[in-house]
């Protein structure tokens, strides 16, 4: 978490400027919050109004930043340039207005105390802390840890899925088999049917046939019967003229188609 530098600065032009004491390379770890007045107290920033940072460095370069504001509070996190080069940076806080103006300054100095390692020096490996080393090897393996134990647990709920569909596969299986047996047992069944179909339209058409012989039989049995009694009615007839006299006599009763006696009345 930043650090936060507190200072009230006066943006009236007046003695040496509030001296900010910093380290060189401190970027990000400071953050300054200058509280503004002048004669009359707490200076209000109008709204609107444009708030920077500027300062020079020993270098004789130069660096401006934005900062953000409410009512006399100003505030901004130290960024790299202002600490770029050890020494003191002269800096102010400005005040711009909507149409432009300079509203105000605040002067104060940034005391940039030298690091005890520069920035453009080439550090020993073999002088590396090793505290620094194991904590980042520690770091290392514990996340190579977690990754692992990420990878596991992934790996499991992939081989409880593919357990999952691979009974699910078998159980399809299984019900294909199933279905295709009642397919085949139907096929069967319905093969069987035509089969015994097929058959009994033989057999009626066969019984059609003989019923058919039968009625043809049976009325040239009745036919030959007819015939016969026909015959036999006429054969009586003449016997009887033959006989004359006779007083009884056998024939076919017309009526009937039965044989009969007959008297034969005497004149």
């Amino acid at each position: 978490m930043a650090q936060t530098i507190t200072e009230q600065i006066n943006i009236s032009p007046h003695g040496i400027p509030k001296i900010i004491h910093l380290s060189q390379y401190d970027k990000g770890s400071r953050v300054l919050s200058f509280e503004l007045y002048d004669e009359n107290g707490a200076y209000s920033i109008p709204s609107g109004s444009t708030v920077t940072i500027r300062g020079t460095k020993p270098d004789h370069t130069g660096f401006e930043y934005s900062c953000t504001y409410s009512g006399s509070t100003v505030t901004v996190t130290v960024q790299d340039q202002m600490t770029a080069v050890a020494g003191n940076v002269p800096c102010e806080v400005r005040i711009t207005g909507s149409d432009g103006s300079i509203l105000g300054t605040a002067n104060f100095t940034l005391a940039v105390e030298r690091s005890a390692l520069a920035s453009d020096v080439t550090v020993s490996k073999t002088e590396l802390p090793l505290v620094e080393k194991a904590g980042q090897n520690v770091q290392e393996i514990e996340s190579l840890l977690r990754q692992t134990k990420t990878s596991e647990a992934n790996a499991a709920k992939s081989a409880t899925a593919a357990a999952t569909s691979a009974s699910n596969a078998k159980t399809s299986e299984n019900a294909a088999k199933s279905s295709q047996t009642a397919a085949k047992t139907s096929e069967t069944n319905a093969a069987t049917s035509a089969g015994n179909a097929k058959a009994s339209e033989s057999n009626a058409k066969t019984s059609q046939t003989e019923a058919a012989n039968s009625a043809i039989a049976a009325k040239e049995s009745e036919t030959n019967a007819a015939s016969s009694a026909a015959s036999a009615l006429d054969s009586a007839t003449k016997a009887a003229g033959y006989a004359g006299a006779a007083e009884y006599s056998l024939g076919i009763n017309p009526k009937t188609g039965h044989m009969a006696i007959f008297y034969n009345k005497q004149s």
